[in-house]
C-alpha cells in the first residue's frame, strides 16, 4: 500500500535534500533528538521513519556505538543521497537504509527501541495505518518522537502544495488522538510555532 502522497524524486528530491543537508540543520536534528523521553542508549535500534537524505539518521547514528539506525524511506533518490552522506560521515556500520512504505516496513514485531520522524506525517494518505505499523514494531517500553507541521497559516500553505489525498497538518488534539488510538501511552503533544512535537511509548 502506497501511503506517501508527495513523491520526493527528481527536482523535488534535489531541492529538499539541499534544504535539510545544511550544516545548521545538524544542530536542529540534535536538538530534536534531545526531546526523546530518555536519552538514546548506545546499543539501541532506532527507526527513522521518512528518513529523507538523513536529517535525523545521521544525528541519531552519531549517538550510537553498537546500535544502528534503520533509515526508512520510500524514495530511491533520497535513499541514494542518504547513503552518500552516511558513507562520507563514516557511519556505514551504524545505518541500515530500508526502502519501504511507512505502513508496511517488513520489520518484525517488537524489533526497534525507538522511532523518530520529522516532517513526514503530513505527507501520508493513511496516517492511522503508519502509526499502527510503528506501534507493532516498537518494543514494549520503547518510545516514539515525532515532529510535524501544525495547522495554521503555514499549515495551510503546506496543505495547498501537497496531494489532496495527503493528511496535511495536524491540530495537537488530532495527533494525540491518533497516537492514542494506535495503543500508545503517555502521549504528549506540544505546539511550538509552526511545528508540533509528540512523544509517546508502547506499554510494557
Amino acid at each position: 500500500m502506497d501511503t506517501t502522497a508527495t513523491k520526493w524524486t527528481g527536482l523535488r528530491a534535489t531541492l529538499g535534500s539541499r534544504q535539510f543537508d545544511l550544516p545548521a540543520r545538524a544542530r536542529k536534528a540534535g536538538a530534536l533528538l534531545d526531546r526523546l523521553p530518555t536519552p538514546l542508549r548506545r546499543d539501541e535500534i532506532v527507526l527513522d521513519a521518512g528518513a529523507g537524505s538523513g536529517f535525523l539518521t545521521l544525528a541519531a547514528a552519531e549517538r550510537l556505538d553498537h546500535g544502528r539506525v534503520i533509515a526508512l524511506e520510500l524514495s530511491p533518490d533520497m535513499i541514494g543521497r542518504l547513503t552518500q552522506r552516511v558513507a562520507a560521515a563514516g557511519l556505514d556500520e551504524r545505518v541500515e537504509p530500508l526502502q519501504a512504505d511507512a505502513a508496511g516496513t517488513g520489520l518484525a514485531d517488537d524489533s526497534v527501541d525507538r522511532i523518530v520522524s520529522h516532517a513526514m506525517l503530513h505527507e501520508l494518505f493513511d496516517v492511522e495505518a503508519a502509526i499502527t505499523e510503528w506501534t507493532r514494531i516498537l518494543k514494549p517500553g520503547g518510545s516514539l518522537l515525532l515532529s510535524d507541521v501544525a495547522d495554521g497559516w503555514y499549515g495551510f500553505i503546506v496543505r495547498w502544495l501537497h496531494d489532496r489525498r495527503a493528511h496535511g497538518p495536524f491540530t495537537p488534539e488530532d495527533l494525540a488522538a491518533t497516537l492514542t488510538r494506535a495503543g500508545l501511552s503517555g502521549v504528549k503533544v506540544e505546539r511550538q510555532g509552526k511545528l508540533l512535537y509528540a512523544t509517546a511509548h508502547k506499554p510494557r
